[in-house]
This record gives structure tokens, C-alpha cells and sequence, in this order.
């Protein structure tokens, strides 16, 4: 079955899907053409997210500055922005970045009050911090602009864990959160070696379930049950990538759960943005309803899902 999904790989990368790693540069370039023939802030926005999901920062940064600069009362450039800034914070908990996204997003909401992913990455950031009454603020405003956003449920079921972090009255959350996590690695929701097995184990006991493989948010390997190799590991890392590039060109966002059959099973993929899970079944995996329990018993493993 896995090379069947391998062959797809290679007929949807000639087909024009770009990944982050090596194909980025197709859809890189062909964005600053369309910026230097007709700039709008959605190019420029878009310009910016493919540099941040190649892990080019600085680029990045680069091109949201530049849309801000161009288009300073469209909320596009400081959402951008603040994705970038969003995504370090999640890896890092660097109180310099949480502040630097909370900025661009406020920045956003003055310029459209009712932007979606300002609503979405604000109230996850104060969930994060356990500034709870900040997040309950930006939800109230959410919910009735996006009444079936998944996000905003994840982010409200969320809730009782940001209660316990939340610091005293007198402390800046962002610094407390940063002094809570310092040389503890806590800034990514991945748990590390055995803890991360332990929460696994359930997954990989699950009836149709022959391997699976965690990738980190910059591709690395984060568990593998039985081993792989290269190849294949690479071969998911371009399929993780072509599928959010798709899922970005269509405002999806992260395609979040994604299930390929094959004759002899399935490959179900779980987006977390930080994490990106790959299980790979057998012929009990053809059930009706496998890809679901799977993303459940994703969430159980890795904790409450990350908006990236």
C-alpha cells in the first residue's frame, strides 16, 4: 500500500502541488511575480505563510512587514505576522514573540474587528498563557462570527488546563508562561521519548493499526513504531506538505485529518500543525469510521491541539 501512496505523492507534486521543502521554491516565485505585477495584501499575506512553512523566518518576516507596509489598514500583513511570531512562541514560549503576536493580532482586530484568524490566534494565545479571562473575552466575540469553527471549540474544551496556568494577578502571563517552561521544552505540545511511546501505546494497540510515525514541526522524527527509513520518511514529509499547501490555497488552514485507501488498507493522517501523525492500517482499517477513532486517540497521545 505504501508505495501506492508514494506513486500518488509524485503524480500530485508534478500535478503543480508545491511542498515547503523542496518545492516551495515554484510557488515562492510565482507569488513575487504576481506581487510585483499586482500587489494586494492576500498575495503578499500568502508570500509570507509559504516562507514560514519553508522555515525561511527571516523571508518571512520580510514579506509580512512589506504587506503591512503596503497595505497598513488591511488585516492580512498583521495576521501573517502574527503567525510567524505565533508559531516560534508555540516552539519556543519566548515571552518576546507572545507579545509580538499579540500585538499584530490587536493591530488586526482594530483594522477588522471581525477577522477570523485574528479571533482564532488571539484566543488561543491567552489560552495558552492562561490569561482565561482574556480568552473568554475573544471567544465571546468569536462564536457568533464562526459558529461551527472547530478551532473555537478545540480552544473552549481547552479552557480548564489554561484555569491551571493561570499566574497571579500582578505577573505579565507571557513572562510567567516563558519563567514556567524555561530549559524544560515545553514550548511544542510534543511530548518527548518514552512519555511520548507511553501516550502513543493505546494508538498503536488499536484494531487495523500496523505503524505509525510522528513528525516534528520541522519534519524530524519524532516517534516511529516498527523503524523506518529514509525514503519513507521522506516520502510522508512531502505528502504532510503538499497536503498543506493544498488545504492553504483552498483557506483551509491546516487540512487537519486526511485519509488515503489503498487495496490493502489505509494511510490516515492527523495535522496538528506542531505534529503531523501517520498511521498506517491494515484491512481492518477499511471500516467506516477508522480515520475518526484515529484522530481521537491522536488527541488523547499528543494533548489539546495547537492552532498554527
Amino acid at each position: 500500500m505504501f508505495r501506492t501512496l508514494v506513486r500518488w505523492i509524485g503524480r500530485t507534486s508534478r500535478a503543480g502541488t508545491h511542498s515547503p521543502r523542496g518545492g516551495a521554491a515554484g510557488e515562492i516565485a510565482a507569488l513575487r511575480r504576481r506581487a510585483a505585477e499586482d500587489p494586494n495584501p492576500g498575495i503578499l499575506a500568502r508570500l509570507a505563510e509559504v516562507y514560514r512553512l519553508s522555515g525561511d523566518a527571516e523571508q518571512a518576516i520580510e514579506a509580512a512587514h512589506r504587506a503591512i507596509a503596503t497595505f497598513p489598514d488591511d488585516p492580512a500583513g498583521h495576521v501573517a505576522l502574527a503567525r510567524i511570531h505565533y508559531g516560534r512562541f508555540l516552539r519556543t514560549a519566548a515571552a518576546s514573540d507572545g507579545r509580538a503576536a499579540e500585538k499584530a493580532l490587536l493591530r488586526a482586530r482594530e483594522i477588522a474587528p471581525s477577522d477570523p484568524g485574528a479571533l482564532i490566534h488571539l484566543a488561543a494565545l491567552y489560552a495558552r498563557v492562561g490569561a482565561v479571562d482574556d480568552a473568554r473575552r475573544i471567544l465571546a466575540e468569536a462564536e457568533p462570527v464562526l459558529p461551527r469553527e472547530p478551532r473555537i471549540a478545540e480552544i473552549v474544551r481547552a479552557l480548564p488546563r489554561a484555569e491551571r496556568l493561570r499566574p497571579p494577578r500582578h505577573e505579565d502571563p507571557f513572562h510567567a508562561h516563558e519563567a514556567a517552561n524555561a530549559g524544560r521544552g515545553i514550548g511544542t505540545p510534543l511530548p518527548d521519548g518514552a512519555r511520548l511511546a507511553e501516550n502513543l501505546s493505546p494508538l498503536l494497540a488499536a484494531r487495523g493499526v500496523v505503524s505509525v510515525i510522528v513528525l516534528g514541526p520541522d519534519g524530524e522524527v519524532a516517534f516511529a513504531r516498527p523503524s523506518s527509513d529514509g525514503a519513507k520518511v521522506e516520502s510522508l514529509r512531502a505528502m504532510r506538505d503538499a497536503g498543506r499547501v493544498s488545504a492553504r490555497r483552498m483557506s483551509l488552514g491546516i487540512f487537519s485529518l486526511a485519509g488515503l485507501a489503498g487495496t490493502e488498507g489505509k494511510l490516515v493522517i492527523v495535522d496538528r500543525g506542531a505534529a503531523t501523525v501517520f498511521v498506517e492500517g491494515d484491512g481492518a482499517s477499511l471500516d467506516d469510521g477508522f480515520e475518526e477513532r484515529i484522530a481521537a486517540l491522536v488527541g488523547t497521545g499528543l494533548g489539546p491541539e495547537e492552532i498554527a
